[in-house]
């Protein structure tokens, strides 16, 4: 009688800490280019919306800096909050554009 075997023997050695090791290093280097290629993007920008962006998201503190806070301190000279949005709007229109994200929506 013959007995069928399954899941059996591939021959191929696998080695997971190292496929682990690999996918790491991997995922890095494509985190690094994706915040290299964010960077360039805001660096593209005109200064005022580059400013604006660098100085609410991209700062060591920008966890505690408010919109309010760069409209009316950061910014030289200040700006309203309404001006404010269309900047900041404008700003991450143009970073969604350069890195191909951009989402159109249809009416």
């Amino acid at each position: 009688m013959e007995h069928v075997r399954e899941g059996g023997r591939t021959n191929q050695t696998s080695d997971q800490t190292a496929s682990i090791a690999v996918h790491n290093i991997d995922s890095q280097a494509e985190r690094k280019e994706y915040v290299e290629r964010v960077e360039r993007a805001v660096n593209a920008l005109p200064w005022k919306e580059r400013v604006l962006i660098q100085e609410r998201y991209m700062s060591a503190d920008s966890e505690y800096i408010t919109d309010y806070a760069v409209y009316n301190h950061r910014l030289k000279p200040a700006i309203s909050e309404g001006t404010y949005s269309k900047y900041r709007w404008k700003a991450f229109y143009k970073i969604a554009l350069k890195l191909n994200i951009e989402v159109l929506k249809h009416k």
